[in-house]
């Protein structure tokens, strides 16, 4: 009787865990085969929590250390089928935010940027602080910023529509796309270009008359 109540705890509390944006995107995406199908399931789940792994706690799927999977284990059994390989890559990134351990109380998985250049910032000033670099590397830094933040504006002038607020979702979708392809060793100013290349389109108010 203990061991029936045991596992019926532990199934409502993975239910519970399931209704939260990583959940959404893992089970939305696993087997897509088109950027269609891909930004039509994005779409869905950011309708549902509009947040984004900017609201979504680190670790919220780990229980007890036996039965809690690995990010690998997660995305091996959700993504393997998962031919778009955007789709497997917002798996992945859902796995990571659901099972790796928080470093601290209430990290969140991710973080929302200022602009679509902040997030690049952020990690050109990690990278100035690393050992061996003290006081880093001030122009070297400057330009690297200052490149970004060309493009950035050189997306928004391509795309106006995208400074608009209505239009916070297609940027929330370049983002994603953009995170996909640094992952893959695209440098981050042509990733945000290559990403906003390949979504903003779509969603062009002026090509839709």
């Amino acid at each position: 009787m203990k061991i029936f109540w045991g596992a019926a705890l532990l199934a409502v509390s993975c239910l519970a865990r399931a209704d939260d944006y990583s959940s959404c995107l893992i089970g939305n995406l696993s087997g897509v085969q088109s950027q269609p199908a891909h930004l039509a399931a994005v779409r869905v789940c950011l309708e549902r929590f509009p947040g984004g792994f900017y609201q979504a706690t680190k670790g919220l799927g780990r229980g007890l250390p036996l039965l809690t999977p690995t990010s690998d284990e997660c995305t091996v059994k959700n993504a393997k089928s998962t031919l778009f390989s955007a789709s497997a890559a917002l798996i992945s990134s859902a796995c990571k935010c659901l099972y790796e351990p928080a470093r601290y109380k209430g990290e969140m998985c991710a973080y929302p940027p200022l602009d679509l250049t902040h997030q690049f910032t952020l990690e050109t000033d990690r990278a100035s602080d690393s050992p061996g670099k003290p006081g880093g590397l001030p122009f070297a830094k400057e330009s690297a910023q200052e490149t970004l933040q060309r493009y950035a504006d050189g997306v928004i002038k391509q795309y106006p529509f995208l400074d608009r607020p209505e239009y916070t979702k297609v940027v929330s979708l370049i983002v994603a796309e953009r995170d996909r392809l640094m992952a893959q060793g695209v440098p981050a100013p042509q990733a945000l270009q290559r990403a906003a290349d390949a979504i903003a389109p779509q969603f062009d108010p002026e090509k839709k008359r």
